[in-house]
């Protein structure tokens, strides 16, 4: 009878296969033979009854079989890692810590906190990805991401809100004085409109009016993949700009920026944040969560009274 400390070493050497691509660089990687990674991986196919790899004589290709198996062999050993760091470290921040958020959430929200942080927990490593992909928490070992959730759309993670995303048009107050200040959806075709344009060219903003769901349509003047320089060309009067409220906020505040057509708002969804185990759990877990709330605290009372009053 197999023991289950024989399952767990097929699980680890199968994921090492996945990783690494091959038998060969497999065993180099667990210090092992090559011929013991194949006749594990044989092993373990035949104690599933299922085919894991499709191989040629230059790739591994994983099975459908295969993958399914991946995502759970990757479940079970980020468990036993965390449950393994929490016996080691008990309620002590320490250890490695994966995080990723969007590049604009970063450097608006975290940039300016992230060194007291750091300084905070000394013990605590950060690998903190800005990637503009929305990488695979389990596959790449993330224990934390700020993600967009539509309404409705659901996930397999626990999660904490964080703000609402939403977006509003905008202009300076010296492009209004020259070019007018629209009065109707209609007029904003007779304007320039600048575009946050990624990851797919957009000719149209998706706005809601009420309960109606409009669509706005024009060319764009400028694009661009950064809310950074868009809320400055916002800022210096190139146009008309969808900008979320992230940055809008405190300009509409101070008069920099002009609400244009406030009954207009593009509701995008909730940022939230995402992550594997309960925060109980794990003490660097839950030292994040709290980082993230706190520093999205006052920005989340700000859009909250501004959406409050444009209701009112």
């Amino acid at each position: 009878m197999m023991r289950r400390s024989d399952h767990l070493h097929q699980m680890q050497v199968f994921s090492a296969v996945v990783q690494q691509g091959n038998f060969a660089k497999a065993a180099t990687l667990k210090q092992l033979p090559a011929s013991s990674v194949s006749k594990t991986i044989g092993q373990l196919e035949k104690r599933l009854n299922v085919t894991l790899f499709r191989r040629t004589t230059r790739h591994m290709v994983l099975t459908d079989e295969g993958y399914q198996y991946l995502r759970m062999v990757q479940r079970v050993l980020r468990d036993i890692q965390v449950s393994e760091d929490r016996l080691r470290t008990g309620d002590e921040v320490r250890g490695t810590m994966h995080v990723t958020a969007p590049v604009a959430f970063s450097e608006r929200f975290l940039s300016a906190y992230m060194p007291s942080f750091c300084k905070k927990y000394p013990e605590l490593t950060i690998d903190f990805d800005t990637d503009r992909r929305y990488l695979d928490l389990t596959s790449h070992n993330i224990d934390v991401a700020v993600r967009t959730l539509a309404a409705g759309q659901d996930s397999p993670f626990y999660s904490v809100p964080l703000l609402p995303h939403v977006n509003f048009l905008v202009a300076s107050p010296a492009y209004l004085n020259k070019a007018g200040t629209p009065q109707s959806i209609d007029d904003l075709a007779r304007h320039h409109l600048l575009y946050f344009d990624w990851p797919r060219k957009m000719n149209a903003w998706q706005m809601q009016l009420g309960n109606e769901t409009v669509q706005v349509e024009s060319e764009a003047v400028f694009r661009t993949n950064s809310y950074k320089i868009l809320n400055e060309c916002a800022l210096q009067g190139v146009g008309v700009a969808n900008l979320p409220a992230d940055y809008a906020i405190e300009h509409l505040r101070s008069g920099a920026l002009v609400h244009v057509l406030p009954e207009l708002i593009e509701h995008r969804g909730q940022r939230v944040a995402l992550y594997h185990q309960r925060r109980r759990e794990s003490a660097k877990t839950d030292a994040f969560l709290r980082f993230l709330e706190e520093s999205t605290a006052q920005h989340l009372a700000d859009v909250t009274a501004y959406l409050d009053d444009l209701r009112a």
